[in-house]
């Protein structure tokens, strides 16, 4: 879903996925400087989170798991 530079991609799971620790949404936030949120979030104390790392599909991104569980997906494009 995309309105005008605010950009959402929603996942559907199987109602058997849901099922710890898979028990709940993933969302995903296409941000310019993953790298500088990244350390902002560190440098917050926040720990659940994953190394910034370039996925095969093209992007840059990491991941953190929100004080309700849920996963929060930061990530941009990497040039072709």
């Amino acid at each position: 879903m995309c309105r005008e530079n605010v950009e959402i991609h929603f996942q559907w799971h199987d109602a058997q996925e849901w099922a710890y620790p898979n028990d709940r949404p993933s969302y995903r936030f296409v941000v310019q400087d993953v790298e500088e949120l990244q350390r902002e979030f560190s440098e917050s104390g926040v720990s659940d989170m994953t190394p910034v790392s370039k996925t095969p599909w093209g992007t840059l991104e990491f991941h953190v798991r929100d004080y309700d569980g849920n996963l929060l997906q930061f990530y941009r494009w990497l040039e072709p």
